[in-house]
């Protein structure tokens, strides 16, 4: 999170110092098929704080000294959405990183069960069979099983053997592993225990499998559907544009656009968070996921808000 903080604050910062050197002219973005890309930038620039206070392109005014509440201004809400991309880089970063070692581990807790059940097959002791199979598995399961096996050859209390060596590993890979507790400290028949419980784990992981090649085109589709309806917000407010300044006699607006712009803006945003929940929750079962799905989307929007408009007009003139 002070990572996070700490982006959110620098990025947006570092792009101040990049429009004064477009604006001043020190650095010179080219123009490409007609789109000048300084101008892009520069409409990028947020308000002075008495602009925002009192601007007359108002979304919510306060009743009071006619201050505004929430200002319609593009340009502030772009230059947000930097700090928002700030904020969401740490985050995307320890999500993949999360997301990383949780398929590992579940992919190692399969591998274990299956393991376990063929050398118990040939009367090796369950602890010196964990001690064997350890040796072979890299973090994050390995140490953590050779921990085990360590616990149990000693007769440790099964619940804080198995507490210290798996007590922060995710809740459905702790419900199988305590098979192993269950074999060691259960007596009867634990060569079966184990084998159910690897023939458990087995149907699991096909599950798995086809839920999510199922589930894998929906990030997709949220991806789509939120370019799309950024796209064609962007459009919508191009054409009216258009047609307001080339036919002012047939039509008058009564609402700015710069107000209709922040809503669709502010829209497409609150849309690109719950799709990126959705994925996150649904598809990957990681809510932390949210962070690189909302970053992606967020890039998606700003981009689309910069860029569209510009090749509108150019295909218009031309």
């Amino acid at each position: 999170v002070a990572a996070s903080i700490g982006f959110a604050i620098a990025v947006p910062v570092l792009w101040l110092f990049f429009l004064d050197f477009v604006e001043e002219g020190i650095l010179s973005l080219p123009v490409i098929g007609g789109i000048d890309f300084n101008v892009i930038v520069l409409n990028t620039r947020p308000p002075s704080f008495n602009e925002v206070l009192y601007t007359d392109k108002c979304v919510i005014s306060s009743p009071f000294n006619s201050i505004c509440l929430v200002p319609g201004i593009p340009g502030l809400y772009l230059f947000i959405s930097l700090g928002l991309i700030g904020f969401l880089i740490p985050l995307y970063i320890e999500a993949n990183h999360r997301y990383r070692d949780l398929m590992a581990l579940r992919r190692q807790v399969f591998e274990v069960l299956q393991l376990v059940s063929s050398y118990m097959r040939t009367g090796t002791p369950l602890s010196q069979t964990l001690a064997i199979i350890s040796r072979s598995l890299d973090p994050p399961l390995g140490p953590r099983l050779r921990v085990y096996a360590r616990l149990i050859a000693v007769n440790a209390d099964p619940d804080e053997a198995f507490a210290t060596a798996f007590s922060d590993l995710p809740r459905d890979s702790r419900i199988l592993l305590r098979t192993l507790s269950i074999a060691a400290y259960g007596g009867g028949r634990a060569q079966e225990i184990v084998r159910t419980a690897a023939s458990f784990a087995s149907n699991i992981r096909r599950f798995d499998e086809v839920r999510s090649s199922r589930l894998a085109g929906a990030s997709t589709i949220v991806f789509i559907s939120v370019l799309a309806f950024a796209v064609s917000a962007v459009v919508m407010l191009a054409l009216i544009q258009i047609l307001a300044s080339s036919s002012a006699e047939i039509i008058s607006l009564d609402v700015s656009l710069e107000y209709m712009y922040v809503i669709y803006y502010v829209s497409s945003l609150i849309i690109a968070f719950f799709g990126s929940l959705m994925i996150a929750r649904v598809v990957k079962n990681v809510t932390l996921m949210t962070a690189k799905y909302m970053l992606w989307l967020t890039i998606i929007i700003l981009f689309s808000f910069l860029l569209v408009q510009p090749i509108l007009s150019v295909m218009v003139s031309g």
